[in-house]
């Protein structure tokens, strides 16, 4: 047999492998089994908010009281104050409360009040003392759009002369901080 025979012979091989091929791999692409498909369930989660809002009352305002020119014998009368939890979780309410400037003034103020929510009403004290009296204000359950009232009473004790005129001219300043954080969740 020739060379030339012998090409013929591979180039036909080669073209009827090719021809295979091409069969095999259009069938392969044309091949389908049954498939179907199908939605899983599903859902959606969005986060809740813990918002917190303190005012007194006229609502409003987050001034308290404001008295200039006092002298033995003011009383306030009563002040109040809400904190609201306006998110829609539940809260823990915890709360201080800062007396800064004169300490005499400071220890001749009394103040009394009361809080809703199971607090009730705290026993008279100087105004000096009221920073440490707040470390009972935690641990409050305000749930969602729950609110918490509190009103003060504030007066400047009739004293002996001696004692009232070591508060002259002094002035406070009385702050507070509420701070809500997420009920623990069961």
């Amino acid at each position: 047999m020739s060379i030339l025979q012998k090409n013929k012979k591979l180039a036909a091989g080669i073209g009827v492998a090719a021809v295979a091929a091409a069969a095999v791999a259009l069938g392969a692409g044309t091949y389908a089994a049954f498939t179907d498909t199908a939605e899983g369930p599903g859902g959606t989660l969005a986060a809740g908010t813990l918002s917190l809002d303190v005012t007194t009352n006229p609502s409003g305002t987050t001034t308290l009281f404001s008295a200039s020119n006092i002298a033995p014998g003011y009383t306030s009368g009563p002040r109040t104050f809400i904190v609201e939890n306006t998110g829609s979780i539940d809260g823990v309410l915890s709360g201080t409360f800062t007396v800064t400037g004169g300490q005499q003034l400071a220890e001749q103020i009394q103040v009394t009040g009361s809080c809703d929510r199971g607090i009730g009403a705290f026993p008279a004290l100087p105004l000096s003392q009221l920073p440490a009296a707040s470390a009972g204000f935690s641990g409050i359950d305000v749930g969602d759009q729950e609110s918490l009232t509190c009103t003060f009473n504030f007066e400047f004790r009739n004293l002996d002369a001696a004692v009232n005129n070591t508060a002259q001219g002094q002035s406070v300043v009385v702050g507070s901080s509420f701070t809500l954080n997420q009920a623990p969740t069961s």
